[in-house]
């Protein structure tokens, strides 16, 4: 993988760019940003253009042995180390320190990245960070992330930090028809329900995500039953999302915010869920902007405390509640 194929993230390639060709690479990095938006990638190039001998402009020629050999993770001076079950754990860093002490073995440098670097349990962490406190010229470190509050202060105090923004949704889409072959209208509704990730977007697709939002907005949008058979009716479909009950949850937000918009721009405002712009009108006008806006706080609040490991059953029930519906 080189640069050239990489959507977006200019800011932060130019920066690595920039470092390679001075020769002043930094020892430990921190690429921080949401999930499915091309982190590892860009890590990986990167590994390619401080390792590659024909190097040019800082990047990476991308036809050399070496670059070849990065590209199929196969290169013995690029580690990765990634969780394999809940948590990184600290035989796994130490593992990794003993080969960063011996010299690299193809070239002058070894790059070791560890992919989702929150997950490494508190013994882990303070391993590492011993690393990182007796830095040697041999090795770049890349810790890649999307929490990176999740990680202790002084590992991160230790890093060059890059963030990482997301992808803008035309560049999703772009991605969406040219590399998974969709056609531009569920290209462009999956693009803005993913929120700048392609790998959600992808995610989104195979998992049915059309559909689902069809029954979670009907069931939201059913003017035929009293609120209260509403609630407990959500409250029940959405149960049954326990697994993705924050995706679930943010397909609701996003009906919500599409009545809003309708409610605050008129009947031509552009919304997210074209399939369901009847039921968001109608929502619109029997809600009003006051109460949509509250829906989506509430949602937001509801995210957030699933995020934090909140009981999603009290959440959600808690949650539905309050909604106007």
């Amino acid at each position: 993988m080189s640069y050239r194929g990489i959507r977006g993230h200019d800011g932060p390639i130019a920066l690595l760019k920039r470092a390679v060709a001075k020769g002043r690479v930094a020892h430990a990095y921190l690429f921080c940003g949401m999930d499915g938006i091309g982190k590892k990638k860009v890590a990986t190039a990167f590994a390619r253009a401080l390792l590659c001998r024909e190097a040019r402009d800082g990047e990476g020629c991308g036809v050399c042995g070496t670059c070849l050999k990065i590209e199929r993770a196969c290169h013995p001076d690029v580690l990765t180390l990634a969780p394999e079950g809940a948590f990184i754990k600290i035989g796994e860093i130490r593992g990794l320190m003993e080969m960063m002490a011996l010299h690299p073995l193809e070239g002058p440098r070894r790059v070791v990245i560890v992919d989702e670097a929150d997950r490494m349990n508190p013994p882990a962490a303070n391993a590492l960070l011993k690393t990182l406190e007796e830095p040697t010229a041999a090795n770049t470190l890349i810790l890649v992330t999307s929490r990176p509050l999740q990680l202790p202060p002084t590992i991160l105090s230790r890093c060059q930090r890059l963030t990482f923004s997301p992808l803008a949704a035309a560049e999703v889409a772009l991605h969406l028809r040219e590399e998974a072959g969709l056609d531009g209208e569920t290209a462009a509704f999956l693009a803005a329900a993913a929120g700048g990730s392609i790998r959600h977007a992808l995610l989104l697709h195979k998992e049915g995500y059309l559909k689902r939002c069809e029954e979670i907005v009907l069931c939201a949008a059913d003017e035929t039953r009293p609120r209260p058979l509403r609630v407990l009716s959500l409250i029940s479909l959405l149960g049954r999302e326990r697994d993705n009950l924050a995706e679930a949850l943010g397909i609701l937000k996003v009906f919500f915010r599409d009545a809003l918009v309708l409610a605050a721009l008129g009947p031509e405002a552009p919304v997210v869920l074209r399939e369901r712009r009847r039921e968001a009108e109608g929502t619109a006008v029997r809600l009003g902007t006051k109460a949509l806006l509250r829906n989506c706080r509430l949602l937001d609040e509801a995210l957030r405390l699933i995020e934090q490991n909140a009981n999603k059953t009290l959440t959600l029930e808690t949650t539905v509640f309050k909604l106007a519906l």
